[in-house]
């Protein structure tokens, strides 16, 4: 494989990481708010309706159903601070944005990079060891966010090769 095609195999690759990485942090950016919200709202509901009811001895339906409202919004607190969605928004974004900078140093590699150039080796050398790092301090993403930046990729390929012609 030459240089060249080597630089375009790469570019896809980190466009790929880069991609999966802003998929998985808008991910559990959405998950924290679909957790959090209705989590605020219950155990809003829940101190009211405590609140509410030292007044009166409600009916036991009434008892019933704020202690369920209680149970709900403990549950749904738990399962926000278990999951850790605003970490892994914050971590899958810093990947992201680390992908982001090897990306676009490579294009502008590729656009400056001559064949045969003599610095072609120590630069992938540099490259390559800065992309594994990135690798290896980068969070897991499950596959569906790896297939759709892949599916993305591939789209804008196909739209850069139809626009040129």
């Amino acid at each position: 494989m030459n240089t060249e095609d080597l630089l375009k195999q790469w570019l896809v690759g980190i466009r790929i990481a880069h991609i999966q990485q802003f998929l998985a942090s808008n991910h559990s950016e959405k998950m924290h708010r679909r957790l959090g919200i209705p989590t605020v709202v219950l155990g809003t509901v829940v101190g009211t309706s405590v609140f509410a009811s030292l007044d009166a001895t409600p009916q036991a339906w009434v008892k019933i159903g704020i202690g369920l409202l209680s149970v709900a919004s403990a549950v749904l607190a738990a399962l926000q601070t278990f999951m850790g969605y605003t970490e892994k928004c914050t971590e899958h974004k810093a990947a992201a944005i680390r992908y982001g900078k090897l990306r676009r140093e490579l294009e502008q590699y590729i656009a400056c990079h001559k064949e045969g150039d003599n610095g072609d080796e120590a630069f992938l050398l540099d490259f390559r060891e800065r992309w594994n790092e990135t690798d290896s301090s980068a969070p897991t993403t499950s596959q569906r966010f790896h297939d759709a930046a892949r599916k993305q990729v591939a789209l804008s390929k196909s739209l850069d090769t139809s626009q040129a012609n």
